[in-house]
């Protein structure tokens, strides 16, 4: 192959110069943040990208030689375009030499009136590529279907209907969203009884997402040990009876993912077999295995939900867990579920060696950090995984070293006992007669509204969210100041925040006068709340701190420049003293339909000025990124694809460049139809 001996990278092994390829293309997972590539956001698209393989397959001789003879570089195929089509034939031909491959497939079609022919696929072009693909379903590995009118439904439902099983499908998700301009439109969309798929034979299945799209609830055993699960756009009628959602939830121990859009369990249910389990009383009364418990449950997204209905579901879930909270819950009054969900009791005192910096001179007793009994008899001693607490990279233990990050990442589970762990809660005690102490403490914090017991804990949907929830993110809310207040000022270990205030909407609560009227939304981010730290032998000490202590990253739109200022300057302000975390990550979404705000501009250029004295001329500047909403994600691969095509003067692929690579030409495909065929970004 070498007209000498070969040095450099070239002198890699083969075997060595695979590793590095494989791995450079698993640097490209799509599926970091979720399994699923589609979202019910119609302008969100996750696309899978193969850029990289082809790259390397453009490199030289040498290496397009080892990229076309490693099968698990052309396992991924995704149809947006009638040229993916002819690109998926050559990808099948090359993975197929390997008998363990796992196929990732991603088909996203078009509406009828959106359709141009030979570029976006429909009808004819799902067809043919159902007809490839299907033969090949024994290796099915993730499969992801959007289809927009009722024609591409029936193609997507003959093919899956009479599929043979998928033994190796981990990853399904469907998803039908049509325009119906008519009520026949609708009716002939959704009078067919779902269908049966892949032979009801799918035993590896382990996350699935519909949306717009129903099964046959009881004929669907293979809806059981998930760890994802996500049903969106549903009508009451389509959705699962409460037998069956109950079935689901409660046959899936380790699901740690549970998204909810503008769908859930069937309302109305027609028979009493089907109807909803009734919900624990007051008194604790009713048979413990009503409420489903989901212990591994790590992430909650809820969207376009309703109240009432919304409460109703919560009121029969448990989720002890959670370290990740997402809510879209526009144009309602969601106070009650604001309510039942919001920290209702903090940790109370007990006896064990706090943990003191070198530093200290203030001599303390032992004394330790209880849950109340309620808690731990919720959980009926948990043996699942459970999200690590902030442990001890509290606020505090940040500010005696600032440059200390945790070691657990955000949604890494560990043992349910670490919840437990005194560290968790950490503060330093701020006094002109004492030094800086760093240590375990019991908070009674001002902000909480009551005092919950066996009872109350028995039914709350997120017991355990003050000591859990580590991300929360806020698109769009409505509730009261007080229950507003009680959520936010509850989360004490949250490190990570996303608020858009456009369309979070606080009113001030019945009988509740607020000084601040006027920017509740946001001032709450920069209020204290007082706490109480309880040292045996040295009595109670009183201080006040920030709320949300440990935040590591915040990320605001809606707001203008002047009021970013004022939060990020007293929130860093609030760093300098002790009260809250340092070294924010921040960052501000900029609206590109608005005026340019000047402030806002100044803030993005330089910064945010955090001064140390009072006349302001000792400082320092504090990095805000700017975050700029884009109409819809665009495809890179296009990009550097169309890069390879204008170095490449005389039409020949990349031959010119790599000093032709044409030779070898085993599945058909040349370098010229790889990149010349484009990867359609819409």
């Amino acid at each position: 192959m070498y007209a000498h001996c070969p040095t450099g990278i070239h002198a890699l092994p083969v075997e060595l110069l695979t590793r590095i390829v494989v791995l450079g293309a698993q640097d490209q997972d799509p599926y970091v943040h979720s399994p699923f590539l589609l979202k019910p956001d119609q302008n969100y698209y996750a696309v899978p990208s193969t850029h990289f393989q082809l790259a390397v397959s453009h490199v030289c001789q040498h290496w397009r030689h080892v990229a076309l003879r490693t099968p698990s570089l052309w396992t991924t195929l995704y149809f947006r375009e009638t040229s993916h089509i002819p690109r998926a034939v050559a990808y099948l031909a090359r993975c197929s030499r390997s008998p363990n491959r796992r196929l990732d497939i991603l088909v996203d079609t078009v509406a009828p009136q959106d359709h141009v022919p030979g570029v976006t696929l429909c009808t004819e072009e799902l067809s043919s590529i159902f007809s490839l693909i299907m033969s090949h379903v024994l290796y099915w590995r993730a499969f992801h279907l959007k289809v927009r009118d009722n024609a591409c439904k029936l193609i997507a439902r003959k093919n899956l209907g009479g599929s043979d099983p998928a033994p190796n499908l981990e990853t399904l998700q469907l998803y039908h969203f049509e325009d119906f301009r008519q009520v026949q439109d609708l009716y002939i969309a959704t009078y067919r009884p779902p269908v049966r798929i892949f032979s009801n034979s799918l035993p590896n299945l382990r996350n699935v997402s519909l949306i717009g799209v129903n099964l046959p609830w009881d004929q669907s055993p293979y809806l059981l040990n998930l760890r994802t699960l996500e049903l969106a756009l549903h009508s009451d009628n389509i959705r699962p009876p409460y037998t069956y959602w109950d079935r689901m939830l409660r046959y899936s121990p380790n699901l740690q993912r549970l998204f909810l859009h503008y769908s859930g369990p069937r309302a109305e249910n027609g028979t009493e077999e089907l109807e909803w389990t009734p919900m624990h009383d007051g008194k604790g009364k009713g048979k413990q295995d009503d409420s489903i418990l989901l212990e591994s449950l790590l992430e909650l997204s809820l969207t376009d939900l309703d109240p009432d209905y919304l409460c109703l579901i919560l009121d029969r879930l448990v989720m002890p867990n959670v370290n990740k909270l997402s809510l879209d819950l526009p144009d309602q009054d969601f106070t009650p579920f604001v309510e039942l969900i919001a920290p209702t009791n903090l940790p109370t005192p007990s006896a064990q060696p706090p943990t003191i910096h070198h530093h200290s001179h203030l001599k303390l007793a032992d004394f330790t950090l209880t849950f109340p009994q309620s808690h731990d008899q919720t959980l009926d001693s948990p043996s699942s995984s459970s999200p690590s607490s902030s442990g001890s990279d509290s606020w505090a233990t940040s500010n005696a070293s600032p440059s200390s990050r945790s070691s657990t990442p955000p949604h890494s589970p560990t043992s349910p006992a670490k919840l437990h762990d005194a560290s968790s809660l950490t503060a330093s005690i701020n006094s002109s007669s004492v030094s800086t102490v760093a240590t375990s403490i019991s908070v009674n914090s001002t902000s909480n509204n009551g005092t919950g017991g066996t009872a109350l804990y028995k039914r709350l949907p997120l017991p355990r969210l003050a000591t859990t929830l580590q991300m929360l993110i806020i698109t769009a809310l409505e509730c009261d100041s007080a229950s507003w207040k009680v959520l936010i000022k509850g989360l004490i270990v949250l490190e990570s925040l996303e608020i858009n205030f456009w369309k979070v909407k606080v009113t001030e609560a019945e009988g509740y006068t607020d000084a601040t009227a006027g920017g509740i939304e946001w001032k709450v981010l920069i209020e204290r709340v007082t706490e109480e730290i309880k040292v045996k032998s040295e009595g109670i000490f009183k201080r006040e701190r920030m709320v949300l202590p440990n935040l590591k990253k915040c990320m605001i739109a809606g707001l203008p420049g002047n009021t970013v200022n004022r939060i990020i300057s007293e929130r860093e302000h609030a760093a300098e003293v002790g009260e809250c975390r340092g070294n924010v990550e921040w960052l501000v979404v900029e609206d590109k339909f608005l005026e340019i705000d000047p402030e806002l501009s100044f803030i993005f250029e330089r910064g945010v000025w955090v001064s140390r004295d009072a006349d302001g001329k000792e400082g320092r500047w504090v990095n805000v990124e700017k975050v700029t909403e884009e109409d819809e994600d665009e495809d890179v691969e296009d990009e550097i694809e169309g890069e390879y095509e204008e170095g490449d003067s005389d039409g020949d692929g990349a031959e010119e460049v790599v000093g032709g690579v044409a030779e070898g030409e085993e599945d058909g495909v040349s370098a010229e139809d790889e990149i010349g065929g484009g990867d359609g970004s819409e």
